[in-house]
């Protein structure tokens, strides 16, 4: 783990004049950032491909190891690999998220075994948009709730709850996004050093408080199996 986090500066004078607790609105703000600085740490190591020895007398891989057999095309449901060809990585020109490229994602953690009735999928909320648009969600409409067609969202689909997050990485051309599908509590895990420590210190010499929220985490992948990554515009 290693320390992450940030110092903010107060005058005397707003906490003062404001009409609203600028202190505990700070301390909300950093908690909240601290549970999305949780998930950016989850994705990060999910897409370090580096391989691990596989040795019980060895330390495993942070990310999980290669995606070989866990990476799919969003447009078409595809394979990816991180070998050569044709396939290789998402090195390619793909299209958008489609409701294909989620089944196929779900089939791969399916075929592991896991429980499936309750996968995440970490997100854009470009991807969310597209889905909305896509032309194969005309039969499941009919048999969903109205807000697909009025409100333009869509919450839960092909047995998953879709998340949109800040967290999602960028494919290797930059246009393009991997999202993650898991099973919660089973793929990933959280390495704590320090929970979320919040410290004001008053300047009276500059009449200002610093005000500072730390932590130290590390994500890492727990069980590989119960993952898919997909990628996509």
């Amino acid at each position: 783990t290693s320390p992450r986090g940030t110092r903010i500066t107060i005058g005397y004078q707003q906490t003062e004049e404001s009409p609203i607790d600028i202190i505990a609105s700070a301390n909300r703000a950093f908690a909240l950032e601290s549970i999305n600085d949780e998930s950016k740490q989850v994705m990060n190591a999910f897409n370090n491909d580096t391989a691990g020895s596989g040795t019980a007398g060895a330390v495993k891989a942070v990310g999980g190891g290669i995606k070989d057999g866990r990476w799919v095309r969003g447009d078409t449901g595809g394979a990816l690999t991180t070998g050569a060809g044709a396939n290789q990585g998402d090195n390619l020109t793909l299209g958008s998220l489609k409701y294909v490229g989620l089944l196929t994602a779900k089939g791969v953690i399916q075929d592991e075994g896991l429980d499936d009735t309750n996968l995440i999928t970490y997100t854009s909320g470009k991807a969310i948009r597209d889905l909305t648009m896509d032309a194969d969600l005309d039969t499941y409409i009919g048999y969903s709730k109205p807000a697909i067609i009025t409100e333009a969202t869509v919450e839960r689909i092909a047995g998953t709850n879709l998340v949109r997050s800040s967290a999602v990485s960028n494919g290797q051309i930059a246009t393009q996004k991997r999202s993650c599908m898991f099973v919660p509590n089973v793929a990933f895990g959280l390495v704590s050093g320090r929970d979320l420590t919040m410290e004001a210190q008053r300047r009276n010499e500059l009449q200002a408080i610093h005000l500072t929220g730390t932590q130290k985490v590390a994500g890492v992948v727990k069980n590989v199996e119960a993952t898919c990554r997909i990628s996509h515009l």
